[in-house]
């Protein structure tokens, strides 16, 4: 059966100006390399479980030689765009709007520079393919979003236990606050871990993660 868990995310509109905070210039894209205006279903990168039959048609949508990824392809970008390309990080950032999947028969998604995006585009559209659908990547209204929704319904899964960036959210976001029984931990530092470990062998196991480390790391 296929299988995709992990911190879901839909509707997520990409950054288009990157000069609009730290987190902007990280993941701002241009149209040219992404013209629509919401990311796919996907999963936070940090941390994903996926069946091996999503694996297989993963590997098989990610192109063959990564060499095309070596240069920005500049074509006509708009004010936004223009902006982006201010910042010389993301003049030489790879993108992969040249690159060719090792099967593009059997690949609906033209991948992106943003691994997690990038393979839950993959499964997205490989899921609604099997159910003889396409996804709609410009998904926004009420109607389109269950149509979505029950595509993915019974493969991919929402696991409130991988925790995102709780020091840096959690004030925000309740739901994202640090929790003990967490699977994975979003930005837990070496030194975190580490203390982390040494009191549970202090407590037997019985260590707070979340009482010891109560601000950003």
């Amino acid at each position: 059966d296929d299988v995709y868990v992990g911190r879901e995310i839909r509707y997520a509109s990409p950054y288009r100006n990157a000069s609009r905070g730290r987190k902007a210039r990280k993941w701002a894209i241009s149209r040219e390399e992404y013209k629509f205006r919401a990311w796919p279903p996907y999963c936070f990168g940090f941390g994903y479980v996926l069946s091996s039959t999503l694996v297989q048609h993963i590997a098989a949508c990610l192109p063959r030689d990564f060499s095309c990824c070596s240069g920005y392809h500049a074509a006509s970008v708009d004010a936004d765009d223009a902006e982006l390309h201010k910042d010389e990080r993301h003049k030489s950032t790879p993108a992969y709007v040249s690159c060719i999947a090792t099967n593009p028969k059997q690949c609906a998604f033209q991948p992106v520079r943003f691994e997690d995006v990038t393979v839950g585009g993959i499964v997205s559209s490989a899921l609604a393919r099997r159910q003889g659908k396409s996804l709609k990547l410009d998904c926004v209204s009420d109607a389109c979003k269950r149509d979505v929704g029950e595509v993915l319904h019974g493969a991919v899964f929402h696991e409130e236990r991988f925790v995102n960036e709780p020091w840096e959210y959690s004030r925000k976001r309740k739901s994202n606050a640090c929790r003990e029984d967490f699977i994975i931990m979003h930005r837990m530092s070496p030194r975190m871990i580490r203390e982390y470990h040494r009191e549970r062998r202090k407590h037997n196991d019985d260590a707070s993660i979340c009482a010891t480390h109560s601000a950003k790391p």
